[in-house]
């Protein structure tokens, strides 16, 4: 982070997730259901929290749904991949390159 005329700039937005953890490996022959279909058709995750992890804002690709649901008396998360997202810079290149 830096300061210019006033202004506060960042080199780097994070964001700070705790990521839902993977199925467990019983659901995986329905996980492969979905993934037939690419990412077009979303996948499966655990309704558990996993450790935080810190993300650059650049790796956020899309948004997501979410549906909880009821397999083989599990509860678990369909995860569908909504549309792309532009990450729009807050400063522009010729700004960073000038700092």
């Amino acid at each position: 982070m830096w300061e210019d005329e006033g202004r506060v700039c960042y080199s780097s937005i994070c964001l700070y997730i705790w990521p839902y953890l993977p199925i467990q490996l019983e659901f995986s022959d329905i996980n492969k259901s979905y993934w037939r279909f690419g990412t077009a058709g979303g996948f499966l995750l655990a309704q558990t929290l996993g450790p935080p992890i810190i993300v650059d804002i650049s790796s956020i690709i899309s948004h997501i749904a979410v549906t909880p649901l009821k397999i083989r008396e599990y509860e678990v998360l369909y995860v569908l991949s909504m549309d792309r997202v532009s990450c729009l810079p807050l400063i522009s290149k010729e700004e960073l390159l000038m700092a």
